[in-house]
């Protein structure tokens, strides 16, 4: 696990020293650059050691000499294609190196690997025979992939924007469209960034940039094989698929040299996983994580958590999150996502936590999304909720044209109805915008008709296309990385993902148990506080904590003198939000943290650090 840096064009070590010094909290163990001329290509990496500490050193050449790689990531079945290898009469040097086995397979095979890949991957490999670069991200979106084409059409990537944005080339301007969608998604969904000349490698693509010609192309090597089973399998038989492949599938993601903390929030996901690690005497003593809100019983989930850690004998550690204790790190959240998010927090708290104990984490991400993602397909089958949700958005501004064109979008859940945003952004903004939100969904949508989707699997395509890589991965890479700590997702494994893909939407979720199949696969290894518990979000508890503990600082970034430096939104617009949160709207205390998370990305890390990469401000 590590973070991965380079560029083209020209060599400069003290540009990539720069780069990977704004990622060293990814890899704190060890750092390696490589340079070639004619072309001219430069790759750096810096390491988390967590398996082969002796024979993973990067960047990487191959036996031949003839490529390089670097390389963020595990790959979970290299053990599979290291036998593959060798019985073709590859002789690997190291003893499990996965980074040898992913660059001898390219070296054998060129062009295409990734979707020989089972895991969580970003890497980039400088083929010198065939004059290019080449590189992918997994099909999730687990591990992530910055780039930008500067002016003179180099190519200049990197794991995080800090590290890109060390290079002085690419221009620093905010793209309108993102902060469109990020006001919608509260995420800016790749391709874009919210930095314009930017990008995010979406999840399951590759790309081949050829050095001579300076061209990029990049396609999508994976696509969700959602419902194309072919078997007739009953309930009971897939129930016994999962019960099976779940199991496999986490004894391939829990290979480490170093101990192995959980996360463990006391619903349905974790407590799987935990039950699994624990039966399957994953190591001699489990250290489970969780968080609890004081003061806030919606949100507690500790009676299932404690329930599980005793069941299972975990050693558990309960983390109690204040007001005072999000304040006094939001800074430090925001600058290390990079981007601005108005997601939920929590897990910052839990690896911050975990690096004291173990160097991998385990948790249940990627299971919602697999199953039904608390059930927003559910409007587009139910005339009673479609409608409940129409006319909600046509009280918050939205017209009788607007929900006809975009009926698909008009169903799925934003922060900001692009009606809202009208009156919320600027003039000025509202000019430069090219693609609302609500476009840009149904535009999604409609690509799938070809598939021949149904309501359910076209929600599902879009979560897992951009929710799932662009939200909850992207704040668990990087809040995990940020402490060191490697985050991984069984759930994600590619061979048991794609069966639960494949099976008929209406046998694999359902309006009155969205993971049916799941909790009836494992009952016997849960408790009853976890198996008849509600679903519950990982969230801050905004709409309260807003009234109160958060009006310094809303007052603070939310003044009309700092809305004024950049011109984005309308004062009066943000008055109002404040207005209404303080009499309780929840609907309003969600948009206005979807503007204060902004304000601060905007004055502390666009202004603060980004503006002036020569000082290095980076917030580790």
């Amino acid at each position: 696990m590590c973070g991965i840096a380079g560029f083209t064009s020209r060599n400069d070590p003290e540009l990539m020293g720069q780069m990977l010094t704004a990622i060293e909290h990814r890899g704190p163990d060890d750092g390696g650059a490589y340079f070639s001329a004619n072309p001219e290509v430069s790759l750096g990496m810096r390491r988390l050691t967590i398996l082969d500490l002796a024979g993973g050193k990067q960047p990487m050449d191959s036996k031949d000499g003839s490529c390089t790689i670097v390389f963020n990531g595990e790959i979970f079945n290299a053990s599979d294609l290291r036998k593959d290898l060798e019985s073709s009469g590859v002789q690997l040097k190291s003893r499990n190196s996965d980074t040898e086995v992913l660059l001898e397979l390219y070296a054998q095979h060129g062009p295409g690997i990734a979707r020989k890949l089972n895991g969580m991957f970003a890497f980039a490999i400088h083929d010198r025979k065939r004059g290019i670069l080449y590189g992918a991200r997994d099909p999730f979106g687990i591990k992530p992939f910055y780039y930008s084409r500067p002016k003179d059409q180099s190519f200049v990537f990197s794991s995080e924007l800090k590290s890109l944005l060390q290079d002085k080339t690419v221009p620093l301007n905010i793209r309108h469209n993102g902060l469109a969608h990020y006001l919608g998604l509260q995420i800016v969904p790749a391709p874009g960034t919210i930095i314009e000349g930017v990008e995010k490698l979406p999840a399951g693509h590759e790309f081949i940039f050829a050095l001579e010609k300076r061209s990029l192309s990049v396609q999508k090597f994976w696509s969700p094989p959602l419902s194309q089973s072919k078997n007739r399998f009953t309930e009971e038989q897939w129930i016994e698929k999962i019960r099976t492949t779940l199991p496999e599938a986490l004894d391939r993601w829990v290979q480490s040299d170093f101990p192995i903390a959980l996360s463990l929030s006391g619903g349905l996901d974790s407590s799987i996983i935990t039950a699994l690690c624990a039966k399957m005497k994953l190591q001699k003593e489990l250290h489970t994580f969780s968080i609890v809100f004081p003061n806030h019983s919606e949100l507690d989930e500790s009676a299932g958590a404690l329930s599980i850690s005793r069941k299972w004998n975990t050693t558990h550690h309960e983390i109690k999150i204040t007001p005072e204790d999000v304040i006094n790190s939001l800074e430090d959240m925001v600058g290390t996502l990079d981007e601005p998010y108005s997601g939920g927090l929590p897990s910052w708290f839990l690896y911050k936590e975990m690096t004291k104990h173990a160097r991998v984490a385990l948790s249940g991400t990627g299971a919602d999304e697999l199953f039904g993602n608390y059930g927003k397909w559910i409007p587009h089958e139910q005339p009673y909720r479609r409608l409940k949700r129409s006319v909600k958005h046509l009280m918050r501004g939205q017209t009788l044209r607007g929900l006809t064109k975009n009926s698909f979008a008009s169903l799925y859940p934003v922060n900001f109805i692009d009606a809202e945003k009208e009156t919320l952004l600027s003039p000025q903004v509202r000019s430069k915008v090219t693609e609302w939100t609500e476009d840009f969904i149904e535009r999604h949508a409609e690509q799938q008709n070809n598939q021949n989707y149904n309501a359910r699997d076209r929600v599902a395509e879009l979560d897992l296309s951009v929710q799932l890589p662009e939200e909850f991965l992207h704040v668990t890479d990087r809040f995990a990385m940020r402490f060191s700590i490697e985050a991984r997702t069984p759930f994600l494994d590619m061979e048991f993902a794609e069966m639960v893909l494949s099976i008929p939407s209406t046998q694999r979720t359902s309006a009155g148990s969205l993971k049916f199949l799941l909790r009836e696969a494992f009952r016997p290894l849960l408790t009853d506080p976890v198996l008849h518990a509600p679903k519950r979000g990982f969230v801050l508890p905004i709409a309260q904590w807003a009234r109160k503990e958060l009006q310094p600082m809303v007052e603070e970034y939310l003044s009309k003198q700092n809305l004024e430096l950049h011109g984005f939104f309308n004062y009066e617009k943000v008055r109002k939000l404040v207005q209404q949160t303080e009499l309780g709207n929840i609907t309003a205390a969600e948009q206005l943290w979807n503007v204060l998370m902004f304000q601060i990305w905007y004055l502390k890390v666009f202004r603060g650090r980004f503006a002036d990469t020569s000082s290095g401000g980076l917030l580790h």
